[in-house]
């Protein structure tokens, strides 16, 4: 049974300490070209009624629909919600939100589109989240992929609008 305990604190106090050391903020960033015009991309990315062909997302709450102040709770399919705030809306060429009202778990995300010379939309996405705490940091490097969540975006976005 002491064995048992000693392991048990042990492991314990290994997790704390990869907690300590994990760094708080994590980022990715993808750019490519998406078949499309600039002012059909950035619509279907702005507008927050119609989020359904986001395999990720189960639900979207607007709380706010104030033009370029818009306020809404994300509920995806699996996680916690998250409610977010338009910081930038400059159609068609940046999009740019913020996470609000949660004390562990902040960031933001940037979206950028520039017209090509064939028409077509090149998309600069960035993602960046910002952990607090040990046991989130420690939850959120196990179960959520950053740079996965930023493709499966954008294999969603080029489904809907390709």
């Amino acid at each position: 049974m002491k064995l048992v305990l000693i392991g048990l604190v042990s492991f314990i106090a290994v997790l704390f300490a990869v907690g300590l050391l994990l760094p708080i903020e994590r980022s990715a960033k993808r750019k490519t070209v998406i078949k499309a015009n600039p002012e059909k991309v950035f619509a279907t990315v702005t507008n927050l009624s119609d989020q359904k062909w986001r395999s990720r997302i189960g639900e979207i709450e607007i709380v706010d629909s104030t033009p370029t102040r818009e306020v809404w709770i994300e509920k995806p399919q699996k996680g916690p919600k998250i409610k977010f705030r338009t910081k930038v809306k400059d159609s068609p060429n940046r999009f740019e939100i913020e996470i609000i009202d949660n004390p562990q778990f902040g960031g933001y995300w940037v979206g950028t589109f520039h017209s090509t010379s064939n028409g077509e939309t090149e998309i600069e996405f960035s993602e960046h989240v910002v952990v607090h705490g040990i046991l989130p940091k420690l939850l959120s490097y196990v179960f959520f992929n950053i740079e996965e969540s930023v493709d499966t975006y954008i294999a969603d976005l080029k489904r809907r609008v390709e």
